[in-house]
C-alpha cells in the first residue's frame, strides 16, 4: 500500500502540473465520508475542498482538478478530471468547496474492493503535494454474502417494517439503505425499525459492512403494499 501511494506521488511530481499553494484537503459527499465506500454503477454529488496556504496571496487562476487510481496506473490510463477547468479565487489562507455532480463509479478507473485515489489540482506550477484516500467500492450484486445473511435481507425486504436488530446479531458491524438514484434513504442504528412502505417502488440496495471491515451489497427490488 505504501509503495502504490508513493508511486501516485512520484507521477505527479514528474508530469502533472498544479501550484503547491492550492491543496486539495478534502473529498466529500459519501454516506460515510470516513470509509469512502461507493457502490459500482451508481453516480454520486460530492464536493472537493481545495485549500490556499499562501497567507499573503490571493489565488485567482482558471483550474481543474484531477484524479487518479492504482488501478488506473496498472492499466496505463491517464488522470482523469474531477472538476472541469474553470475560474477558481480563493483568499489567503482560505478555501473554496468545488461541486463533483454526477460522478461516476466507473469500473474502467475503479475496481471491486480497495482503491487508492490520489486527486489534486492542476494549473500552471509542478505538483508537489495532492490528497490520497482509499476508496472502497462494493458490486451491486451480493459479494461474498453468506447464506444466513441473503435469506435475512430476503426475508426483511418481504415485511412492511425492516428490522435491523438482526442484521447486527449476525455481525453487521453497519447497515445503510441506498435507493438506485444513490440517495441514502435509510441509516440504521443497532435497533431501528423503517417503514419501507414509505419509499416508492423500485431496486434498492441494502449496504452491510461486517466486523471485518467487508463491505457488502444486496439489490433488492421493493414494491409497496
Amino acid at each position: 500500500m505504501r509503495n502504490l501511494i508513493l508511486l501516485l506521488s512520484l507521477l505527479l511530481q514528474s508530469s502533472l502540473y498544479s501550484q503547491e499553494i492550492i491543496r486539495a484537503v478534502a473529498l466529500t459527499g459519501f454516506d460515510d465520508p470516513c470509509e469512502y465506500n461507493f457502490v459500482a454503477g451508481i453516480n454520486y454529488d460530492l464536493e472537493v475542498t481545495l485549500n490556499n496556504d499562501s497567507d499573503d496571496d490571493d489565488f485567482q487562476e482558471d483550474l481543474s482538478v484531477l484524479y487518479l487510481t492504482d488501478k488506473m496506473i496498472a492499466d496505463a490510463t491517464p488522470p482523469a478530471v474531477l472538476v472541469p477547468q474553470s475560474l477558481v479565487s480563493v483568499l489567503a489562507l482560505g478555501s473554496v468547496n468545488l461541486p463533483v455532480l454526477d460522478f461516476p463509479i466507473n469500473p474502467n478507473n475503479f475496481r471491486v474492493g480497495g482503491n487508492i485515489v490520489v486527486i489534486w489540482p492542476s494549473y500552471s506550477a509542478p505538483a508537489i503535494d495532492s490528497l490520497s484516500i482509499n476508496v472502497n467500492v462494493a458490486d451491486t450484486s451480493v459479494v461474498g454474502l453468506n447464506d444466513a445473511l441473503e435469506t435475512l435481507v430476503k426475508s426483511q425486504f418481504s415485511l412492511k417494517n425492516l428490522n435491523s436488530a438482526p442484521f447486527f446479531e449476525a455481525g453487521v458491524k453497519k447497515l445503510w439503505l441506498v435507493a438506485s438514484d444513490g440517495r441514502t434513504v435509510a441509516d440504521f442504528k443497532q435497533h431501528t425499525t423503517v417503514d419501507l412502505t414509505q419509499y416508492k417502488a423500485g431496486f434498492y440496495m441494502l449496504c452491510m459492512i461486517d466486523k471485518q471491515g467487508r463491505l457488502f451489497v444486496v439489490k433488492q427490488y421493493h414494491q409497496p403494499e
